[in-house]
């Protein structure tokens, strides 16, 4: 795990790089494309990485800065900011994807052989989750609240809002 880690910090650099961007800010691109209207917010990036609000919130800058970022009001309370990514953001995504060894080399590996290397990673992300007690992020799809309703239609039991199937 240790070495796979080090080829993929040196890719992000690499990758990075060519786009002016640090790993982080680059990290940060990829979670706010993926993530949802719960977790799109500064705080919730800061959160997720563990940051500084200072160290976060000028990474989000200079996102913003450069085009593949945008800034939202939440429309039921003003004081809250949703992060949103842009076209050039997800063009920039497309093309960094496009570049990344590892979606590369996985894809030439058998159905069974992914699956069985994505379960065993899930399993051990699960493990250390329970292990170490600190805020676990995931998909709304695998969170205790997530409720399906009927086919396409879902709630989040905590604060019972409808979901989007993209959500």
């Amino acid at each position: 795990l240790e070495r796979l880690s080090s080829l993929l910090r040196a890719e992000e650099w690499k990758i990075g790089a060519e786009y002016n961007l640090q790993p982080i800010q680059l990290q940060m691109l990829r979670y706010l494309h993926i993530c949802n209207r719960y977790s799109n917010t500064p705080i919730a990036v800061t959160d997720y990485f563990a940051l500084t609000k200072g160290t976060a919130s000028q990474s989000l800058k200079l996102l913003e800065a450069k085009g593949l970022i945008s800034k939202q009001p939440d429309a039921k309370d003003g004081r809250l900011v949703h992060l949103a990514v842009t076209q050039r953001g997800v063009e920039v995504l497309a093309a960094i994807q496009q570049q990344s060894l590892l979606p590369r080399v996985c894809e030439t590996m058998e159905s069974a052989e992914q699956q069985a290397i994505g379960n065993a990673l899930v399993d051990l992300l699960r493990l250390m989750q329970r292990a170490e007690p600190i805020k676990s992020y995931g998909f709304c799809a695998t969170c205790r609240y997530h409720q399906v309703e009927s086919e396409g239609k879902f709630r989040c039991g905590l604060t019972g809002e409808p979901l989007l199937p993209e959500e």
